[in-house]
């Protein structure tokens, strides 16, 4: 258990640091995955976002714990293990095995030394490390057997580089030994995962049928799919108006006021007319927003409309609901006010937010869609070809 717990820190601080390197990295795996596939099945989610974690742990691994550099400073500099097997080898004979000494193979304690020794289970953990690597590699990426040899001897050596470096020249000199040991297993481990592939890959769908099913969610603009390119929308015109804010600093509040709203009509409703019904954060996932039957591209009123209920009305709304929730815990637990008062007060700050609540789920049961498609009369559409006619290319709300 001692062996085992050197490398449970690592793995826990892979795990510890996963979302927020998932965070970052889930806004180019959405656009990568909706601009290919078209949707993304949840498989290659599972698939992908495992494949990081795996990614983090194992570099982790062979980085952690990080010593204090000045006890790193005083210590001396361990010569790079050239020749393979050396310490092992000495853990064999050390523990009563001697190729000079046949008989000392059918000495079953002898085994038992070596074979929980802290050199050999040093060895079967740098081959295990990397056996999940093959399996990826062989399983999601479909390479070769050499490739993934390659592969895997690559990624061993940017492991002993990045031990013999000091951690990119962070500390003084290597506070872990670089061996010829750690790339032969590392390779190994990564050969041993491309053999064993198959038997988990009898379990798990193919990398076709991922595909397939992506493609058959790209047919239509799923929810999933329209948020995103929101949030895209979002990042991006928030990003031009702090551009735009801090170029206009010595400008009048009003004129400012009027810019900012020159801007919103320009974004949510000029462009995207002018691309076909696309925003940029549309465009990028492959959506358009078309007329209520999608026969034609939205009017530039349609769009105008459709965003000042989605930007502005409807997050207004929400935001007065929330606050009258707010109110309604207030008046609650509010101390020294009349029982009467108490009733009325809450009946009618508890009113406001049901009333936001019900409408929203009065238009989407009536209409199948929220407020700002159906009062715009618009609908959003997956647009997977690269065509732009006034043809729908897809279904959506």
């Amino acid at each position: 258990m001692g062996m085992l717990g050197y490398y449970i820190e690592p793995i826990f601080g892979a795990i510890i640091a996963f979302p927020l390197v998932a965070l970052i990295f889930t806004l180019p795996f959405v656009i990568v995955n909706y601009r290919r596939y078209g949707g993304i099945a949840v498989m290659r989610v599972m698939v992908v976002y495992s494949f990081i974690l795996y990614c983090m742990c194992a570099y982790l691994l062979t980085v952690l714990p990080l010593p204090d550099p000045e006890a790193v400073a005083q210590m001396a500099p361990h010569p790079i293990g050239w020749i393979p097997f050396r310490d092992l080898y000495k853990a064999m004979i050390e523990s009563g095995l001697s190729p000079a000494d046949p008989s000392s193979f059918a000495n079953l304690d002898a085994w038992k030394r070596f074979l929980t020794c802290a050199d050999m289970f040093q060895a079967v953990a740098n081959i295990a490390m990397l056996v999940p690597l093959g399996f990826y590699l062989r399983y999601y990426f479909r390479l070769s057997f050499g490739k993934t040899v390659a592969i895997g001897l690559c990624v061993s050596l940017f492991f002993e580089l990045t031990q013999l470096s000091g951690l990119y020249g962070i500390y003084p000199h290597p506070y872990r030994f670089t061996e010829m040991d750690d790339l032969i297993n590392n390779t190994l481990g990564a050969a041993l995962g491309y053999a064993l592939a198959p038997i988990a890959m009898h379990f798990l769908p193919s990398r076709d049928e991922i595909d397939r099913i992506s493609y058959e969610k790209g047919e239509n603009a799923t929810l999933s799919r329209k948020i995103f390119a929101l949030a895209i929308d979002m990042m991006l015109f928030s990003a031009i108006v702090v551009a735009m804010t801090y170029l206009l600093l010595d400008w009048d509040a009003n004129y400012r006021l009027a810019a900012g709203i020159g801007l919103f009509v320009l974004y949510f409703a000029a462009l995207p007319r002018a691309m076909g019904g696309r925003t940029f954060g549309q465009a990028i996932l492959k959506l358009r927003t078309m007329d209520e039957h999608a026969i034609k591209t939205a009017s530039f009123m349609q769009l105008l409309g459709r965003n000042v209920l989605l930007y502005a009305v409807e997050p207004f709304a929400i935001f007065i609901g929330v606050q009258f929730v707010g109110v309604f815990a207030v008046i609650l637990f509010a101390e020294h006010v009349e029982l009467w008062l108490r009733i009325v007060g809450g009946a009618v700050s508890l009113a406001v937010p049901l009333g936001v609540l019900w409408f929203f789920l009065y238009v989407q049961r009536e209409w199948g869609t929220f407020p700002h498609g159906h009062y715009s009369h618009t609908i959003v559409i997956a647009d997977n070809s690269s065509a732009g006619d006034e043809t729908s290319r897809g279904r959506g709300r």
